[in-house]
């Protein structure tokens, strides 16, 4: 009959539990909350990562770039950044809406919307 003393069991645990950890520690990163989300602050950091400014500064620039493109947009001009998107102003068409619960109609006027195109770079990744 073949056993094993405790001493053997004792240290068959603990070598299998270092194992589990290295394989722990070794497994890659999970992937990506595909709902996670970049704010404003997250752009501001890595504007002071790669352009190695203070934070008020990346947080002003971003402002402008931001001030500027809802100025653009404001007057109907279309924004146009090569291998990132298009942006544009579009009509929209009066509709009609209906509240789900009661079925009442709604009209909805015309107005206007922002478009986002991506370009050839965004829609190849």
């Amino acid at each position: 009959m073949v056993g094993f003393s405790v001493v053997e069991v004792i240290n068959l645990r603990t070598q299998s539990t270092r194992r589990a950890a290295e394989l722990r520690l070794t497994s890659p990163p999970p992937a990506p909350d595909i709902l996670a989300a970049m704010v404003k602050d997250d752009l501001v950091r890595a504007v002071m990562a790669q352009a190695d400014v203070s934070r008020r500064t990346a947080a002003s620039s971003i402002d402008a770039i931001f001030s500027q493109m809802r100025a653009a947009l404001v007057r109907h001009e279309r924004i146009e950044l090569r291998g990132f998107a298009v942006f544009e102003v579009r009509k929209r068409r009066a509709g009609v809406g209906r509240n789900p619960k009661t079925l009442v109609v709604i009209p909805i006027p015309r107005g206007h919307v922002v478009r986002f195109k991506p370009g050839q770079t965004l829609r190849s990744f």
